[in-house]
């Protein structure tokens, strides 16, 4: 496939297939990861590996959720998110390290958010199909709730902000976890929704 061709894939329904680089932020779901991406060709390098990677051959990075540095710490993952232009999807810790990077603050929880949890569109947006309420799998104990001007949020639940987008860029975030396969859980769907969003389908 050539390097930035996105390759459509006929069927019963088109499926996109990306170059995706997954960037391991020292997650303990990283199979997960792959049935979420199973449509697309994935490598997955370590965030350590950053300055070592060639990204031009990639359509899409994934920051996952994990617990490796501190995120005011993880200065390769700041630096790439401030200067690259290939779109970017952060989960969990990458949500809040790309919130952070744009100049939100993160705060602690009195307690951690885990299972399944309600989410709240806050604007009409393409991602949403119409819809306003989502049931998501939530495992953290981090969260965003001012929104510097950099950022927008899309959706909320009752700890803070749940989905941003990146003024003027194609990086967006997701504070909770799509990867989860749970029959209840909606992510996924808004997952593969802002997939066909960011190639303009």
């Amino acid at each position: 496939m050539e390097k930035n061709k996105i390759k459509i894939i006929k069927g019963g329904r088109n499926l996109i297939s990306l170059n995706v680089l997954l960037i391991d932020n020292g997650s303990d779901t990283l199979n997960d990861y792959l049935a979420l991406l199973s449509n697309h060709k994935v490598e997955i390098i370590s965030f350590r590996d950053i300055s070592t990677c060639d990204f031009e051959k990639y359509q899409l990075i994934i920051l996952s959720d994990g617990h490796s540095l501190n995120v005011s710490e993880n200065f390769s993952e700041i630096n790439l998110i401030r200067n690259i232009s290939i779109p970017m999807i952060g989960i969990c810790y990458g949500f809040q390290i790309l919130c952070f990077t744009y100049g939100a603050k993160i705060i602690k929880l009195s307690k951690k958010s885990e299972g399944l949890v309600e989410i709240i569109s806050d604007v009409n947006h393409m991602i949403f199909q119409d819809k306003n309420n989502f049931i998501v799998s939530e495992k953290h104990q981090f969260a965003i709730r001012n929104i510097p001007a950099e950022l927008f949020c899309l959706a909320h639940s009752k700890d803070g902000c749940e989905i941003v987008e990146v003024r003027g860029k194609k990086q967006f975030g997701f504070q909770f976890h799509p990867e989860n396969n749970n029959s209840q859980d909606e992510g996924r769907k808004i997952f593969n929704n802002l997939i066909k969003y960011i190639v303009g389908l």
